[in-house]
Order: C-alpha cells, then structure tokens, then sequence
C-alpha cells in the first residue's frame, strides 16, 4: 500500500478551519476534535499567555517618565563667613498631551496586531489537526475496504485448499491465491500503522488527551456550493495572515501620528526649595525641552512604513485572491473527473461477474486474480481522488 500523498482541497480546508469552533457547523466527529484540540493545545496556550505578556508590554508605553530629584550641597567660604547652600529640586518631565493621545491609539491597534498574531497559530494548529483528521478519515474508509478484501481473500484461499486438495487445481494456482491473501493481510496492518500514527499524532495535539474519530465520509465540499465571489470574500475576511498585516498597517499609520507629536515640545514642572544660611526658599520649576535634532526625519520614516505597510497589505489581498482562484478551477475541474470516474466504477466493477466466471471454469484463478488486482487499484485510486 502506497503512503498516503493527502491532497484535501484546500478551499475547504480553509474554510472549515475558520469555522471549526463554531457549533453549528461542526455537528461532525472532526468538529468535535478541533474544538477539543483548540481547548487543549499547549501551543495555544503558549499563545495566548504570550498575547497576553505583550499586551502588557505594550501598554507600558503609556507609562510616565520617571520623576528626578536633584539634590546640591555648597560650602560657604570660611573666611568671608558666607553660610553654606542647599539646593533641592523634584521634577516631573511630561510629553506634550497630543503625544499621549497618539500613543495610546497605538496601543489599542497593537493589541489588535496581538491578536492577529495569536490566531495565525491558532491557524497553524487547527490546519495541521484538520489534515490529520481527513487522513484519518481516508484510511477509516480504506479500512473498510481492506477488511473486506481480507475477508474475501482468505475465504478464496480457504476454497483453493479444498480444491487442490482434491487436485482441481495446481500448486501454483494456490500459491497465487496464498499470495494474494498475504498481500491483502499486509495492506491492512499498514492501514492500521498509519491509522495509529495519526490518532497519536492528534492526541499530541490534544495535550496527550487521546482521540476518538471514526468517520468514514469526508466532510461536504461545501465551498463549491458558493460562487466564488463569495467564496473569495469569507476567505480574505477570515485570513489570518491577512489581518495580521491589515492589523501592523494600522499600527503603522498610529506610529504617524506620534512621530508628528515627538515634533512638539517637552515640558517639565515641579518643586524648588533653595537653602541659603540662615534663610529658605521655596518655589516652583517650570522647563521646556524643544526636540530640534532627536526626532529629525522621524516622521519621514513613519510615513513611509505606513506606506509600505499599505502596499503589503494590497499585494496580500492579490495574492490571496489570484491563489483562491487557482485552486477554485482546479478543484471544479478535478471534481467533474472524480464524478464521472466514480460514475463509471460503479457501472463497471465486474467482481461479481469475475468470481462467477471462475466458478463456472470460464477464467483461471491467474485471469481472476489478475484482473481483481486491476479493480482493486482503480478502487484505490478512486478513494485518494475523493480525499
């Protein structure tokens, strides 16, 4: 048995992973997985921690500057009998208000891009349980198929003994038979490897939670049942990687806007107390800090990640469209062939017409096998064609 090449279209792998937590859509025992998969990943876990720690990070952008004190002790000259100085001052350094309302839309659009971030891998995450999941759901339908041949093949090799030992056959006829038989055996504990792994592999997902899917239909190709407008419209809504770069857009086009209020001045207030021997004074500080080279050619490099932010955003959206289009002929045209070469299977599959012909002595146990093993891999073919 050939290792499984899984060839699910991706319009409908897609599509069901945007809508895999959603109830009423996944009425299916691959829904259900997901959903368990989407509670129990570490790696979403992880991420939402993450998410969560750069949140954080990112709001204590908001935070003030820290206060100073200055503190200045000056002796007096002895033989002038002038008193010693003391100097104090606590000051606060503040940006000029427009900058704190720009930062903290910023903020705002970077927790947006946070999220982004996190649905990118939960993206991931779902996609890799999804193929698995079909996988499992091609080999619980090869499964079926291959028990049936094993029943098949060693009620044919058990007929064989009783007719050789008769002498109505040769040797040979019945070491064909055994043959056959050992193949079919094989093909199914291959089948049940690969089954195995793939359970193990979702249940790694799962957080070592084991899995249960014993589906043998595919899920529907609901996705050819929308025009492909429509079909191009919930897949650029629902792209992660399409809003993560919409989301550092925005945060590109909010960081504008500060590098225009770095432009403005920086002011500082705070308290003055001056202790001159024997007498004190207090009072209050007032300064101004004028950005004239620290924020040279700031906003020109804003302004232009804006842009470039912009134009990543469009050649995504191009991208995705041109690929969704691609693949949205592909899977028609490969549909219709998968239809009519179901079609004509089933109106040609001779195997009972085959094991009649050979009771009745008409075709040899070589043509019978022979021309068996030829419908086995055309049913073969036509089961990875539906995955």
């Amino acid at each position: 048995m050939k290792q499984i090449k899984y060839n699910k279209h991706r319009i409908v792998v897609t599509l069901f992973v945007c809508l895999a937590t959603m109830s009423a859509t996944a009425q299916n025992q691959i829904g259900e997985v997901l959903k368990s998969i989407e509670q129990n990943n570490r790696s979403l876990r992880a991420a939402v921690q993450q998410a969560e720690i750069h949140r954080i990070g990112a709001s204590t952008e908001l935070n003030l500057s820290n206060p100073s004190i200055d503190l200045d002790y000056s002796f007096g000259n002895k033989a002038t009998n002038n008193g010693r100085e003391t100097e104090l001052k606590v000051v606060q350094e503040f940006d000029f208000p427009t900058l704190y309302s720009a930062k903290r839309k910023v903020v705002g659009q970077k927790s947006k891009l946070i999220d982004a971030q996190c649905r990118i891998t939960r993206h991931e995450v779902l996609l890799e349980a999804q193929g698995l999941c079909l996988e499992l759901v091609f080999l619980n339908k090869q499964k079926l198929l291959l028990e049936n041949r094993r029943t098949l093949a060693e009620q044919f090799f058990q007929s064989c003994q009783k007719r050789f030992a008769i002498n109505d056959i040769s040797r040979i006829d019945l070491n064909k038979a055994n043959l056959w038989r050992m193949e079919v055996q094989n093909d199914y504990r291959k089948n049940e490897i690969e089954r195995a792994d793939r359970l193990r592999r979702l249940r790694d997902l799962n957080n070592g939670q084991p899995i249960e899917l014993t589906d043998t239909v595919f899920p529907p190709d609901n996705g050819l049942l929308t025009s492909f407008d429509d079909l191009l419209r919930l897949n650029l809504a629902n792209d992660p990687q399409l809003h993560r770069l919409a989301s550092e857009s925005l945060v590109a086009q909010s960081q504008v806007k500060v590098a225009q209020s770095q432009g403005l001045p920086r002011w500082s207030i705070g308290y003055r107390m001056d202790y001159i021997q024997p007498e004190r004074f207090n009072g209050v500080h007032f300064g101004i800090s004028i950005p004239l080279w620290e924020n040279r050619n700031k906003v020109k490099l804003a302004k232009a990640q804006a842009i470039l932010s912009q134009t990543l955003v469009g050649n995504q959206e191009i991208l995705q469209e041109n690929g969704l289009r691609r693949e949205y002929e592909n899977v028609l045209a490969l549909k219709q062939i998968l239809d009519e070469y179901s079609a004509s299977f089933k109106s040609f599959d001779s195997r009972d017409l085959l094991r009649k012909s050979l009771e009745n002595g008409h075709i040899s146990i070589f043509e019978y096998l022979t021309q068996l093993s030829d419908i086995n891999q055309s049913e073969q073919k036509l089961l990875m064609s539906e995955s």
